[in-house]
């Protein structure tokens, strides 16, 4: 398994986002155990996006039905679906959001100097030193739609067991807060930033 194929989803390649949080017991522990070296940052898969589209999906199709038909010369059964109707964005946005917090209360990936741990929640700990992982820099081209802003080359480190290639997880490299991490987990990686 090499590079991504540029033009894939950032959710495909399992993103993660930068939390600040305790680092759990466990896998300080582990981490010490196994001389990882400092703790560098916990990332969280997931960013809280599902519920924000959820909902606006739920509104661009059934808000304009859920008004016209109450308003429209229709018989009272279908002005009570349509009044009905309205119900169903803000019910999906709720559905959305209970996603998202799922996925906050899920796994986490601690990135030590040495190494990753990986797990939490309901899933156990490993232990992934770098000599058990492989960081590759990747990108896509993000393309701008109608003009609205300049077309922007994405680099992100993508992280992957060495054993069977399973992707592990993908770290924005470019976001202002998180680039710094980014670059100080590839070093630790021993890759070469990008260009």
């Amino acid at each position: 398994m090499g590079m991504p194929v540029p033009g894939g989803t950032c959710m495909a390649r399992r993103r993660v986002r930068p939390v600040v949080e305790d680092l759990p017991p466990q896998a300080a522990r582990l981490a010490g155990e196994r001389e990882l070296g400092e703790h560098v940052a916990t990332y969280r898969f997931g960013d809280g996006t599902v519920g924000k589209v959820l909902g606006g999906v739920g509104a661009f199709l059934f808000v304009p039905a859920g008004i016209g038909l109450p308003l429209g010369p229709y018989p009272t059964a279908v002005r009570v679906v349509g009044g009905m109707l309205l119900v169903v964005p803000v019910a999906l946005f709720v559905l959305g959001r209970r996603i998202d917090r799922a996925v906050e209360r899920g796994p986490r990936v601690h990135v030590f100097d040495g190494g990753l741990v990986t797990g939490g929640s309901r899933e156990p700990f490993t232990v992934r030193p770098w000599s058990s992982v492989l960081a590759l820099w990747g990108m896509e081209r993000v393309t701008a739609p109608k003009n609205r802003w300049a077309d922007a080359d994405v680099h992100f480190l993508e992280i992957r067991s060495r054993s069977s290639g399973a992707l592990l997880c993908t770290l924005p490299a470019c976001e202002s807060s998180d680039g710094i991490t980014t670059l100080r987990v590839a070093e630790s990686a021993g890759v070469l930033p990008p260009g």
